[in-house]
């Protein structure tokens, strides 16, 4: 929702603004990562019992903690380009 008001509230000063562009592909990315991979994956992974030697816990575990590193980078992304503004084309 926040995105779509943002889209209509520049209008069309978003295509003179391509780097607002990439930030918010970058943030529909992110937001299709969360609902549609770590949601469901975060799910069944808190349903489970884990024993301490148990890989298969251990491995979906590591899994979920690397994307969301990687939604953190995608969110810092976003803040680099709103901060610096870099003229991309």
């Amino acid at each position: 929702m926040t995105g779509i008001g943002l889209v209509l509230a520049v209008g069309p000063e978003l295509i003179r603004q391509p780097w607002l562009l990439v930030a918010l592909a970058i943030y529909f990315v992110n937001l299709a990562i969360a609902f549609f991979v770590q949601r469901p994956s975060l799910r069944r992974l808190v349903g489970i019992r884990a024993a301490a030697d148990d890989r298969g816990w251990q491995a979906r575990a590591r899994r979920q903690r690397y994307l969301s590193y990687l939604m953190a980078g995608l969110v810092g992304t976003i803040g680099f380009l709103m901060s610096s503004k870099p003229v991309l084309w």
